[in-house]
């Protein structure tokens, strides 16, 4: 590798354009704002759907066990399962608000 591409891929490690050295916030990336709350489809893609419901025909038992799967799949990531750092956060608020009543 040449000497300066070297350099570059060091200092490149994620998070960041072509020519820029480092990314944005680098400590405890995965907590933090964009990780609460519900994250919105928009209406567009929801009437997107509802048209290609309409025009899909009869297909074959094979797509349909293929489609089946990837729809559970979403599904699975879509539901607003409560992960363990939420419910933590949760019950931290909850004794907080008991200890100042």
């Amino acid at each position: 590798m040449h000497e300066s591409q070297w350099q570059d891929r060091r200092l490149r490690t994620g998070g960041e354009g072509k020519g820029e050295e480092r990314g944005g916030r680098r400590r405890n990336r995965k907590s933090g704002k964009k990780r609460r709350g519900r994250r919105k489809t928009t209406k567009k893609k929801m009437k997107k759907n509802e048209e290609d419901q309409e025009e899909k025909g009869e297909e074959d038992k094979a797509t349909r066990r293929r489609k089946g799967r990837r729809r559970r799949e979403t599904k699975r990531r879509d539901t607003m399962t409560i992960t363990g750092t939420t419910r933590m956060r949760r019950a931290r608020k909850r004794r907080r608000t008991m200890a100042t009543t």
